[in-house]
């Protein structure tokens, strides 16, 4: 109620996603509004990534994928989880989860990735990350994944495109306006473990490769002239 209180009384509506404009459209009609995602600026440049998983103490080789920022329930980390468990044991995939942790959702990931199929697979630092901490997460990762089951747009996703990271997330919300299937990354349905999975199986080194370049091209979709017009 105190939300919509305040809306009433605004002259006009800006937001990160142009699905929450078209919301608000039919929520407060006649109201002036217009959207444009968050621009895509990169933490850092990014390190050598054999220093940066050597200093993660992850292996050399292999693929890592990484969840990164504050987590809450629908954000799907406990989806990520199922569906890493669920790959084939000889699986190269590594995930590393770092980010603080609501309430008692920390104790129940930590659980579940001390089960079968997750241990070796799966490294949790529920803690707050610093620039410095996620610039050498992102120099050591092939991939960011975003399993979200539910929201607006994301924060993370135009920040880790801009380093020339891959996203894979769902659509919902705005993510699908900064993340581009098959050119930035990879889009799915949301709450699903099993279509993660194979998203996942599918990311092989070359198609890893190219999905890179493409998200190196987002800084010059997303920017703050863009924003600035909007």
């Amino acid at each position: 109620r105190a939300a919509r209180w305040v809306l009433t009384r605004c002259d006009g509506l800006f937001t990160h996603a142009e699905a929450l404009a078209e919301r608000l459209a039919r929520d407060y009609p006649g109201l002036p509004r217009a959207a444009h995602p968050l621009p895509a600026t990169a933490a850092g440049p990014l390190l050598d990534r054999a220093a940066a998983r050597q200093s993660l103490g992850l292996p050399a080789g292999g693929r890592v994928a990484v969840f990164a920022g504050l987590i809450r329930p629908y954000k799907g980390v406990d989806l990520l989880l199922d569906a890493f468990a669920s790959l084939p044991a000889e699986s190269d995939w590594r995930l590393v989860v770092a980010g603080e942790a609501w309430g008692g959702l920390g104790r129940q990931l930590q659980r579940r990735a001390a089960g079968p199929g997750l241990a070796e697979k799966v490294r949790l630092d529920l803690r707050w990350q610093s620039e410095e901490e996620l610039q050498k997460l992102l120099s050591a990762a092939d991939l960011v994944v975003l399993p979200y089951r539910d929201g607006s747009q994301s924060a993370m996703a135009p920040l880790v495109l801009a380093a020339g990271v891959p996203v894979l997330t769902t659509r919902v919300g705005g993510l699908a306006e900064v993340v581009e299937d098959g050119v930035n990354g990879r889009l799915v349905a949301p709450g699903s473990a099993e279509l993660l999975a194979e998203a996942l199986a599918a990311l092989d080194h070359e198609r890893l490769a190219a999905l890179a370049a493409g998200a190196r091209q987002t800084s010059s979709r997303l920017t703050w002239d863009g924003y600035a017009a909007a």
